[in-house]
């Protein structure tokens, strides 16, 4: 019902550095002095600067290393040594680290999936006062993987995971109050908590928001409104997202209708990884005869 976060990356900026090439000349003269050794790249240097602040127990330090780690990012990877790094960061009380060490174990990130410890550390990160740790192991109780499902936890778990400012948290909890059976569903909370989400950048949260206007769930009806916020969701990366947007501007539905910018979108959709928008044919103008 819910989707799941992806690896957290690392919000550092990495400078890339190309050194210059000379080009081999005519004549042999003397031997020429060796060249010096091209110095670190950013990269490697803030790499080298992690480490020595992660070897005095920074465990910041330790989860954004282990994350350059992980992926790659302008250094060789090492996930062995990024688990590493994220157990000692974990164990000295860094809750994203316990977050990102429970998605190693619990998607299997190079190791052999382990639902019960995954769930373990996502409780430790929520524990320590992590929104994200707290969504995962909402996620993981509600769908009973790793833990005994427990519908009336997950929703507090959701809560607290928004209450501590992770907009997918938010987004989590709306989508029980609007997925609820008859009789338990709150659209109008569900509404609230999309519009939370989504003004904390959850792409995904605008496109639901933009589906509660498109059906006068929680608001009025009305097409202009959830093309605002399909546009928004389409902004922020969310294929579907653009498709909605794209079947708005065919139709002419709260926009002037604009069949190129809809097969623009529908194309913006499918380049996002929407399978259904490239299964969309495109309309083109007469074959002739």
């Amino acid at each position: 019902m819910v989707s799941r976060t992806p690896w957290l990356v690392l919000a550092v900026s990495v400078a890339v550095e190309v050194a210059g090439c000379k080009g081999s000349g005519g004549e042999s003269g003397p031997a020429e002095t060796p060249p010096a050794p091209e110095p670190p790249r950013a990269s490697e240097r803030m790499a080298a600067e992690l480490d020595k602040q992660c070897t005095n127990d920074d465990f910041e330090a330790c989860r954004n290393l282990s994350v350059m780690l992980m992926e790659g990012l302008g250094i060789p990877r090492e996930p062995v040594r990024a688990r590493a790094l994220l157990d000692k960061a974990c164990a000295g009380g860094n809750g994203a680290a316990c977050n990102n060490l429970g998605l190693v174990y619990a998607a299997g990130v190079g190791v052999p999936p382990d639902l019960a410890r995954g769930a373990s550390l996502y409780a430790r990160s929520c524990d320590g006062g992590d929104g994200l740790g707290c969504r995962n192991l909402g996620i993981m109780v509600l769908e009973g993987r790793g833990v005994k499902r427990d519908v009336a936890r997950a929703r507090e778990l959701f809560d607290k995971a928004c209450e501590l400012g992770a907009p997918f948290g938010c987004r989590s909890l709306g989508q029980m109050y609007a997925e609820a059976p008859e009789g338990q569903r709150d659209d109008g909370k569900a509404v609230d908590l999309f519009v939370r989400a989504c003004n904390g950048d959850d792409a995904v949260a605008c496109r639901f928001l933009g589906e509660m206007y498109g059906l006068g769930r929680g608001v009025p009806k009305g097409f202009a409104p959830a093309a605002t916020w399909f546009q928004k969701a389409c902004d922020g990366g969310d294929g579907p997202g653009c498709r909605n947007l794209a079947v708005l501007y065919g139709g002419g539905l709260g926009v002037d209708r604009d069949e190129v910018k809809g097969r623009e979108l529908m194309a913006r959709a499918c380049e996002l990884g929407d399978e259904t928008a490239c299964g969309v044919p495109e309309t083109g103008g007469d074959a002739g005869p």
